[in-house]
């Protein structure tokens, strides 16, 4: 932003500025869920496994994303991975309830549809609202908020066939499963993905 042309600004940026905030769609997407106040964890495993009946889920309209659509593609050798979105549609309709359908599965791909610092979407929160283990791309700085230990950090591997073989590698292991299941989603340090920073910042606005 250019303070020069604007008094305050909100973005995704990461600013050293008292008149920006960081406020990502992250932090809305949480809110929108219900989880202003807090985004704790009360696993129930059983009850996750009774649920999780399906493999991997894909739901995308932007077909621009290469990788993500390389991804797709090189884990649908392994497991069918139903792609309920415009792209790469195998399902043969549109999903119309995201959260419901991403409920039924063990795995989301949830590759953002482009790479910035920062930049961290409702791609990555709607899995983790229905305890579906998200594999992540588009943030390369994710693990300032978020604790890539709760879910399959894409950063994390030299190349999309390292990534596959880890995703393989816990669906095949209930105790790496679990153990990511119950990790916090947020990083002890992180301050960003938090409503009251967001109410603070306009009353700060209001009174001044």
């Amino acid at each position: 932003p250019n303070f020069n042309e604007c008094d305050f600004s909100l973005s995704f940026d990461y600013i050293d500025n008292p008149k920006s905030l960081r406020f990502p769609l992250s932090a809305i997407t949480l809110y929108e869920g219900g989880k202003k106040d807090g985004f704790e964890k009360n696993i129930d495993f059983d009850k996750i496994k009774s649920e999780k009946t399906k493999f991997c889920n894909f739901i995308f309209s932007n077909p621009n994303a290469s990788l993500r659509n390389t991804l797709f593609q090189e884990l649908s050798k392994y497991k069918k991975v139903d792609s309920g979105g415009r792209v790469l549609n195998n399902l043969g309709y549109l999903v119309d309830d995201k959260l419901k359908f991403q409920n039924e599965y063990k795995f989301t791909i949830a590759f953002e549809n482009s790479e910035y610092p920062g930049y961290t979407t409702e791609k990555l929160v709607h899995p983790k609202l229905v305890d579906s283990i998200p594999i992540y791309w588009g943030n390369p700085v994710v693990d300032r908020d978020w604790n890539t230990k709760s879910f399959i950090n894409a950063y994390n591997f030299k190349n999309i066939g390292e990534l596959v073989e880890y995703i393989k590698e816990v669906d095949n292991n209930d105790d790496l499963w679990y153990k990511m299941l119950v990790e916090p989603h947020l990083n002890e340090n992180s301050k960003d993905i938090n409503w009251r920073n967001f109410i603070d910042f306009f009353e700060k606005i209001i009174t001044n």
